[in-house]
């Protein structure tokens, strides 16, 4: 199964890294295949960005567009 998960974001980087660990650490009762999660930055002016950026190799799933 092959799944994506979409999450606007705007100036909530707390509450973006403890969704993104929650995605992480979930239990699935059939196998997945694979999955994305797609990150939708409207113009965050607090260190979303840069932390996902320098947190990239930790969330591997993680595709970030910003405006």
């Amino acid at each position: 199964m092959f799944f994506s998960v979409v999450i606007p974001t705007y100036n909530r980087k707390p509450i973006l890294e403890k969704c993104l660990r929650a995605l992480e650490n979930q239990d699935y009762d059939r196998p997945i295949i694979d999955y994305e999660v797609i990150v939708v930055d409207d113009g965050s002016t607090d260190d979303t960005i840069p932390w996902l950026e320098t947190e990239a190799k930790e969330f591997p799933h993680v595709q970030l567009f910003s405006q």
